[in-house]
């Protein structure tokens, strides 16, 4: 009887301890490798490294090539409370904590400026908005993508938020200079959020292109994913490349952080038109 009772004891226990990933296995899933933008060969450039040119968003020296190091040392600086560490990277800290299973009831109650950020940045519903072509600027010449954050199924477009990747230029650069520039990889490139009125005032009023929207398929677990890594892209550095590294590829970098295995960037590419992206 005894026995009995011990076998099913160890069959209760030992399966819990079991689902506990290591370190090693994280480092290769799919959200983790998503979370560093890491290159599975969509592009001939950084395989198999992380397309981020910003050492301020790596923890280990070596993190940009060497996913696993910089899961180890996100570990060590995210698993203290009350770590600054998590202030800056909340959508690594949820990774860790589900994937390990640390208890915070309240992980970032120390981080103010983040807290403020979520509480204004709230959406439901994700969109990709395609605005045609512009002619009459080089980096639109094959039109953009960006996202849209809705509110609400009926809240006011204004209301909304966009999610824009562009190049950081200068105003005193020549178009010639710039197409330059953008296919040489010459500027760097970084994610922006803006009202989503400032963009239909410049595309549709002042451009007059069409807008075209694309509802996506994203469910409130998976926006939330998407916009906490926003916050962690806030003026972090990638480069861009006018033809492949541009508007629309990390678009579908962001869709693979909200839904790992999409395998959108699975395919070897050497351009990214924005029409193939909205396909």
């Amino acid at each position: 009887m005894r026995t009995g009772l011990f076998c099913v004891l160890l069959c209760w226990f030992v399966p819990a301890f079991a689902a506990t990933p290591s370190l090693s296995e994280l480092a290769e899933s799919s959200r983790w490798q998503a979370l560093l933008h890491i290159n599975p060969g969509a592009t001939l450039r950084d395989k198999h490294q992380s397309y981020v040119d910003d050492d301020t968003f790596f923890f280990a020296d070596s993190g940009k090539a060497d996913p696993l190091a910089e899961l180890e040392a996100t570990e060590q600086a995210l698993r203290a409370a009350q770590s600054p560490a998590r202030c800056r990277f909340p959508a690594r800290y949820r990774f860790l904590s589900e994937q390990l299973g640390w208890q915070d009831a309240a992980p970032f109650s120390h981080c103010d400026d983040y807290n403020e950020w979520r509480d204004a940045i709230h959406a439901n519903r994700a969109v990709l908005v395609f605005p045609a072509a512009y002619l009459n600027s080089p980096s639109s010449m094959f039109g953009h993508t960006l996202l849209r954050l809705d509110q609400g199924e009926d809240s006011a477009v204004w209301l909304s938020w966009a999610v824009n990747f562009g190049a950081v230029s200068s105003e005193a650069d020549n178009s010639f200079f710039y197409i330059y520039r953008g296919l040489a990889g010459g500027y760097p490139g970084r994610f922006a959020l803006v009202p989503y009125v400032q963009k239909i005032q410049e595309y549709s009023h002042m451009e007059n292109r069409d807008m075209w929207e694309y509802t996506l398929d994203l469910d409130q677990s998976e926006i939330d994913w998407l916009i906490d890594h926003l916050w962690e892209l806030k003026d972090i550095n990638f480069d861009y490349y006018f033809f492949d590294e541009n508007c629309s590829f990390r678009l579908l970098e962001l869709v693979e952080v909200a839904r790992p295995g999409s395998e959108l960037l699975s395919e070897l590419r050497f351009a990214e038109v924005p029409v193939n992206t909205v396909r």
